[in-house]
């Protein structure tokens, strides 16, 4: 059986999603499709709007076979923590192919880029070490060498580095790379809505667009037509609900959290803020941060207010907010290295129960279920991975049971039947 593997987090799932899942069956003639998906919380540094489990059945039913949950401590750090933790997953889970959209989807920019980053010759490294001098974030400094090594050699240059889904897709080649893997590498054509872009294209809308909508106070029965012609069916009711019932998160329901966090350590420094997790930039630029932060850690203002309060020209906003989440869940600094230490099951169709025995059967990592019974199965350094993936779902379910008045299931008391195909 061949699998295509796709790196996700649905935060909704939208048409462009659909499309991604169609293209690995119809064009790339896949028979099932692996996800290894975020859970409670994404890379972008904020708890997803939905639920996991509730993102997993709306991929299943619109083409995916098998939801497999990316450890937290992957998702929340960098792209290529992120990167380095899906092709990981999607490796030990046999997938055959890897699967994204791109702006740019021809396969040999990506190898061109990815052996410059995982060479650096010298005068990239000097080129880089120059603009994170003139106080450049790592990411842009990083862009900016490669646009100087690269000069010439690429058409539309600026832009492939600049496109969030490219640069993730570099990300994931030099993983692939890495690890030694085998796994086709297929990046698909991105049409329709671009990542950042506000508004509907067609059939097609950004995630963040789509967020937006909904976290807006106005009423959404003048959008939700729209609506329907970007989001699946089920995706919309989902959203539709959880905006009746008062269930999505938002960045800003993390910061009583965040407040008590910054409130309660003696050191930030030392604890957790700790400047050398912050990309590349281990000294001037992470002392002005946590100067800022120490000078402000009183103010209790929401996540986003603080968030742009510290972002600067050197550190990103994004990396900030993951700082925040890694601070509440208590993770500690970001190790772009960490590696997938089980594979935990979300959700599967017929199609994708059929998979399980075949990735047991040829996989060095055991599938957990259920995490209750098969936490035993787990070494020590997989138990504890496993712990800092619960502690962030039972987080975010406390914050939803609180805003809504419900109770939700614990991760130990959920029960799931495969989707129906």
């Amino acid at each position: 059986m061949k699998t295509a593997g796709i790196i996700c987090e649905y935060n909704p799932f939208h048409n462009g999603h659909k499309k991604q899942l169609a293209y690995a069956h119809e064009v790339l003639g896949c028979d099932a499709v692996i996800c290894a998906m975020s859970g409670d919380f994404v890379q972008r540094g904020q708890p997803a709007i939905l639920d996991k489990y509730s993102r997993a059945a709306s991929a299943l039913r619109n083409g995916a076979d098998l939801v497999l949950e990316l450890p937290v401590s992957s998702v929340l750090s960098s792209a290529e923590g992120f990167a380095f933790g899906g092709v990981r997953l999607l490796a030990a889970a046999g997938a055959d192919a890897l699967v994204f959209g791109a702006r740019y989807p021809d396969p040999d920019l990506y190898r061109m880029v990815a052996d410059i980053l995982r060479e650096e010759p010298p005068r990239f490294q000097a080129s880089l070490r120059k603009h994170i001098s003139e106080g450049y974030s790592f990411p842009h400094a990083r862009a900016l060498a490669l646009q100087e090594e690269l000069s010439g050699k690429i058409d539309h240059l600026k832009d492939f580095l600049l496109s969030p889904n490219d640069m993730l897709g570099i990300e994931y080649r030099k993983a692939l790379d890495l690890i030694h893997s085998t796994m086709d590498f297929c990046p698909m054509k991105r049409v329709g809505a671009d990542y950042y872009e506000e508004g509907i294209q067609r059939d097609t809308a950004s995630a963040s667009y789509i967020r937006g909508l909904f976290s807006n106070q106005m009423q959404l029965s003048g959008v939700l037509k729209q609506l329907s012609n970007v989001l699946p069916e089920d995706s919309l009711k989902c959203l539709e609900n959880g905006r009746t019932k008062h269930t999505l998160l938002y960045p800003d329901d993390l910061s009583s959290l965040l407040n008590y966090q910054l409130l309660m350590k003696k050191n930030l420094n030392k604890d957790f803020i700790n400047p050398a997790s912050i990309g590349s930039v281990k000294t001037k630029n992470a002392d002005d941060f946590y100067n800022r932060l120490q000078k402000n850690r009183f103010n209790f203002r929401t996540f986003n207010e603080r968030a742009d309060l510290l972002k600067s020209k050197n550190i990103t906003r994004t990396h900030i907010c993951r700082l925040f989440c890694r601070t509440i869940l208590e993770l500690g600094p970001e190790i772009h290295d960490e590696k997938p230490r089980y594979l935990r099951v979300l959700g599967f169709t017929e199609k994708g129960r059929e998979l399980l025995p075949q990735i047991r059967e040829g996989s060095s990592l055991p599938i957990v279920v259920n995490p209750g019974s098969d936490r035993k199965k787990l070494s020590e350094s997989a138990k504890r991975q496993l712990d800092k993936d619960l502690r962030a779902s039972e987080l975010c379910r406390m914050l939803r049971e609180e805003k809504s008045g419900l109770h939700f299931p614990s991760e130990s008391q959920r029960r799931f039947s495969p989707i129906p195909e």
